[in-house]
């Protein structure tokens, strides 16, 4: 399963995915016609599934919706890249970002955690900006990401019993100051 599967990096996880053989399942949040797509790319069944991130309900909605399906990895790759310089930052958009990029993040996992099977693989997207000043106006999008590094370095803890492995991977999508 790929969050934010529809365009960027999620859906070059999912094309990646798929040609190694995985079956996919994609998530989108909104836009049908950009999952279609890549689905239609990808040439063979995938389950496209919709769902709001910043909604505990919508993300519990979107796995029901899965049946009985079990998981062998789940890429948390969906989230928000903003400017939200500090002093005009608006509480909207301070809230979207942790919305999307911390708590929806965490609630995705723990929702699918039922579904993973013993040895399954999460991969949570990061980002360079968790551990270095990337740009002025980015320090939230840094802070989100540096607590998708946080969770991973606890979750691969508390996932060992079950063989779960857990990492982040942090691309480099940015220009320098």
């Amino acid at each position: 399963m790929v969050t934010g599967g529809s365009r960027g990096i999620g859906r070059a996880i999912a094309l990646r995915l798929a040609a190694a053989g995985a079956e996919i399942i994609l998530h989108y949040r909104s836009n049908a016609t950009a999952a279609k797509s890549v689905a239609s790319e990808i040439g063979k069944p995938v389950k496209l599934l919709e769902a709001d991130l910043r909604s505990a309900a919508q993300i519990d909605a979107m796995l029901e919706r899965l049946g009985s399906s079990s998981l062998d990895i789940l890429v948390n790759n969906a989230g928000i890249w903003g400017n939200t310089p500090l002093g005009s930052t608006s509480l909207t958009d301070l809230e979207t970002m942790l919305d999307i990029n911390v708590k929806g993040l965490f609630w995705m996992t723990q929702a699918a955690l039922p579904r993973l099977r013993d040895g399954a693989r999460i991969v949570n997207i990061s980002s360079t900006a968790g551990r270095v000043a990337i740009a002025r106006g980015r320090s939230l999008y840094g802070a989100t990401k540096a607590a998708v590094d946080s969770f991973t370095r606890s979750w691969a803890l508390e996932l060992a019993p079950r063989n779960i492995r857990v990492n982040a991977v942090a691309p480099v999508t940015w220009k320098p100051i």
